[in-house]
């Protein structure tokens, strides 16, 4: 071999050996991905609360979905509110393990009863009203468990906020849902109020620019928002407009209509409550479909507002 070859023959075998000793630089910069959770609970429209006015045939039904091999443990944690007030902290109500989930969901039904036997009540102690939230927590067999805080009090655009390892893109997310957190049903009754209606208001206000009782005539509409919950428009019907837009130019060309409240209806009881200056108020609906609202604000400013379709 003369030494033209020689040196070709020894440069390739370097070239050999130093491609050979290279390390997976990627291999080692990205470690395994690790599955994460899948928790999916779909309650069924149609029972999806406890009728209180035929509790006999109430259901509260709803379907969780789960493609996971991993899970330990499932569990929906339930906070009881009852009609008073009273509140029963919160305690896991229905476990459930990765057998439950041999094909992929479950199904579950619940009576009157069984919903009361969970908080240790007879179907006949409900009361309409009563709030049943569940909140959902998985454990899975390697020990993580979802929700977890994995970051807290942290500022985006001003807004301080929580999070979980259960990603803020897919958790709730109503197209595709991965993790539900949380569902609830309640006792209450059938409920139709929705449309608009016209209202009389008379009202009185604690401020120096206008303590002189006063009687305001406008409009009103109430949106479905859930079986039992509407969103209200022109929560004051007109009196916070009467009040304040001329003294301290607070309507700005808009009006006092565009901030919304929200109102439930419990068996023909109505909560009315608002987000400006801690508004709420109670009322009844009468057999017209009458309803009356006597509300009030954290100022004293209070009027009784009459809604007439």
């Amino acid at each position: 071999m003369n030494h033209k070859h020689k040196l070709l023959y020894l440069f390739t075998v370097a070239m050999a050996l130093m491609l050979g000793s290279c390390r997976d630089e990627d291999k080692i910069r990205f470690p395994d991905f690790q599955d994460g959770v899948n928790m999916r609970v779909i309650v069924d429209p149609d029972n999806s609360f406890l009728n209180f006015q035929d509790l006999s045939n109430a259901r509260f039904v709803f379907d969780a979905y789960s493609s996971n091999k991993d899970l330990a443990k499932v569990e929906f944690l339930l906070t009881y509110v009852a009609a008073d007030g009273t509140t029963m902290p919160e305690f896991p109500a229905i476990t459930l393990s990765q057998s439950d989930f041999s094909t992929g969901s479950i199904h579950r039904e619940f009576t009157a009863a069984d919903m009361a036997g969970l908080v240790g009540k007879t179907a006949a102690e409900l009361q309409g009203g009563d709030l049943f939230n569940f909140v959902t927590k998985v454990t899975l067999n390697d020990g993580r468990v979802y929700p977890t805080l994995i970051l807290d009090d942290v500022t985006i655009g001003g807004t301080v906020r929580d999070f979980t390892n259960v990603d803020a893109g897919i958790n709730n997310n109503t197209a595709f849902a991965s993790f539900t957190s949380r569902f609830s049903t309640f006792v209450g009754c059938p409920s139709n109020i929705a449309g608009t209606y016209s209202t009389v208001t008379v009202a009185t206000s604690t401020d120096d620019c206008c303590p002189d009782p006063i009687t305001v005539n406008s409009s009103v509409t109430f949106t479905r928002t859930g079986p039992t919950t509407y969103r209200v428009t022109n929560f004051s019907a007109g009196a916070y407009d009467a009040w304040y837009c001329v003294p301290y130019d607070l309507c700005n060309g808009n009006t006092f209509n565009g901030l919304g409240s929200t109102l439930l209806d419990v068996c023909g009881n109505v909560t009315w409550t608002a987000g400006y200056w801690g508004s709420q108020g109670t009322g009844t609906i009468s057999s017209d479909g009458t309803i009356t609202i006597d509300w009030e604000n954290e100022f004293g400013d209070a009027g009784t507002t009459v809604f007439k379709k």
